[in-house]
């Protein structure tokens, strides 16, 4: 590209306008009034004009390109969920549920024993997600490979104490030590005995009984059976009434007359957590 100087004496002569920067450059075009410049406006103004409003356009282009892309990836990062742990190694989208909204932050990763049930049509999570939306009597489901979909009514979680007597534990499935002191409960007397003797001795005891939590053992008990299987196991050992106990070193030790529910522990998938939702009850005070 080209533009033409003029002289000392006054004549135009073409030259280079590489040396020329932008602000001169302007400066030079906004002067440029007399015809003997005709050629320097038509060469290098109008294109320096086009050119310029064409980088303008483009920079503020970027601009909200990048401002949306940072404002989808925040949206996508509070609606997807990865579920790796399900075997599948890729990100899954819980659908909304528009007319009664699923509780918000909340994930159903524990186990529910007993409240919600099988429902074998639907095959994955969304499909699970989208059928408790559609249904008015579901207001919560999980899904894991190895279960499936669940669905059913209302539930507690953790230490939730109002509503529903439902609960679910509101961590993912850990594995346990425990022990029933009484396997056969058909047995005798005598041999009742003998069992709970050799549950309560470390020598014949067997913690790795039940691996799979259990349910029924109500809250946890002291910090001193917290301490460890053997601890726990003693604590129950020393109430008569006691009949079965579980303990995890990150939840503590549970003990009661009677447990039940247990998680049968021979496929690992059993402590990996679920994939739920819940709908938001305006009744509770959660």
């Amino acid at each position: 590209m080209v533009h033409l100087r003029k002289s000392v004496s006054g004549e135009a002569r073409i030259g280079s306008i590489s040396s020329v920067d932008s602000q001169s450059s302007l400066s030079a075009c906004k002067g440029a009034k007399d015809k003997s410049r005709y050629a320097y406006l038509k060469s290098y103004c109008y294109p320096l004009a086009i050119a310029m409003v064409t980088m303008m356009l483009l920079i503020g282009g970027i601009f909200s390109f990048v401002k949306s892309s940072g404002s989808d990836e925040q949206a996508s990062k509070a609606t997807k969920l990865n579920i790796s742990r399900l075997g599948t190694g890729k990100s899954l989208i819980i659908p909304d549920c528009k007319e009664t909204p699923w509780k918000p932050n909340e994930d159903l990763v524990g186990t529910c024993p007993g409240t919600l049930k099988q429902v074998s049509e639907y095959n994955d999570a969304v499909e699970c997600a989208k059928a408790c939306c559609d249904n008015q009597d579901c207001v919560a489901w999980q899904f894991r490979a190895d279960v499936g979909c669940k669905q059913g009514p209302d539930i507690r979680i953790g230490m939730e104490k109002d509503g529903t007597p439902a609960w679910c534990d509101d961590k993912p499935p850990n594995q346990w030590q425990g022990q029933f002191l009484v396997a056969n409960k058909k047995a005798n007397p005598q041999q009742k005995t003998e069992q709970r003797v050799a549950a309560c001795d470390t020598k014949t005891w067997n913690p790795s009984e039940q691996k799979g939590q259990c349910f029924g053992l109500g809250d946890v008990r002291s910090p001193e059976a917290s301490v460890s299987a053997q601890a726990c196991m003693e604590a129950c050992c020393a109430d008569v009434k006691c009949g079965a106990w579980q303990w995890q070193k990150d939840l503590g030790c549970f003990y009661f007359k009677g447990m039940h529910g247990c998680i049968k522990a021979d496929n690992p998938i059993v402590f990996q957590p679920f994939v739920g939702r819940r709908k938001f009850q305006k009744s509770r005070t959660y």
